[in-house]
């Protein structure tokens, strides 16, 4: 999750980066938004002093997929994999559904 929402990408997201957070997505449904809003306060990402909730964590990533290129990803990561059919979810709404329909836990 992390890469997804601060890499500093310079010409291109990585696709390795979503692969990874899908597959999270898939086998670590539960994500523990206390724990990743205390390491955005380490690395300077998250301030104030308001909590990091679903929501505002919801916006982070309809950002970072709103300004990736998806095509691009697609490209990068379908030589690695054995069925093609399943970069279906690399549209900005898949990729978005994809990762916010894990259980947030607070």
């Amino acid at each position: 999750m992390p890469a997804v929402l601060w890499r500093g990408w310079k010409s291109r997201a990585k696709g390795r980066d979503w692969c990874d957070i899908v597959w999270s997505a898939a086998y670590h449904p539960e994500l523990h938004l206390a724990h990743l809003e205390q390491r955005m306060r380490q690395a300077g990402h998250w301030e104030g002093a308001a909590s990091l909730m679903e929501a505002g964590l919801g916006s982070l990533l309809a950002q970072r997929i709103d300004h990736a290129d998806i095509g691009q990803i697609r490209r990068e990561v379908e030589p690695f994999m054995k069925e093609p059919g399943v970069l279906a979810v690399f549209s900005p709404r898949g990729l978005l559904r994809s990762i916010i329909r894990r259980q947030a836990k607070v």
